[in-house]
């Protein structure tokens, strides 16, 4: 409601509306929050994070055409960006293109070595072209620095393309012991 106050007051006021935006992301009103950046954009076309959060909100909805639309307009602003890319391998993850989405979580790492959450997903566009070793590595690694992915890791290692499953849980449990020392 403050974020609605301050735009009703203030229309020009892009950052409130990236807040409320945000806020509505949150709450799972994706559509709301897609119509908020818009009315933004209409103020300042290039703002990097509204072209962001809205490729966010439009992959929460799978509208993933659209989404990796403002997600690369975002890139042509700002290329080296780890956020975008980051969010851009994931619109691109789930229309099923891993080989570009792996192009993305590799810049997001070039980026921003340590980010945990841009190495699970690589190591998930490995897995689906069937580099389990790969994969797995980068799922130690990603483990070592961030545990608390704890659950999103087990999932990866646990299944492979297709719905089949990947080797045993002592094979998880060796790679997570290892990543531990």
């Amino acid at each position: 409601q403050l974020y609605r106050r301050i735009i009703d007051l203030a229309p020009q006021h892009v950052e409130a509306r990236t807040n409320l935006g945000l806020v509505l992301i949150a709450i799972g009103r994706f559509e709301e929050a897609i119509d908020t950046y818009d009315e933004a954009l209409t103020i300042q076309p290039d703002d990097v994070e509204l072209h962001i959060n809205k490729g966010i909100a439009l992959t929460k909805l799978r509208r993933l055409d659209e989404a990796i639309a403002s997600l690369q307009k975002a890139l042509q602003i700002f290329p080296d960006y780890g956020r975008a890319n980051f969010s851009l391998g994931l619109a691109l993850k789930y229309k099923f293109q891993f080989v570009e989405a792996q192009r993305h979580f590799e810049a997001t790492l070039d980026m921003e070595p340590g980010h945990a959450l841009a190495m699970i997903e690589l190591g998930g566009c490995l897995q689906q072209q069937n580099r389990v070793d790969d994969a797995y590595a980068l799922y130690g690694q990603a483990y070592r620095m961030d545990n608390s992915n704890f659950n999103s890791i087990i999932k990866k290692m646990t299944a492979l393309p297709y719905g089949r499953f990947s080797t045993s849980f002592a094979r998880v449990r060796d790679v997570l012991e290892a990543a531990g020392k």
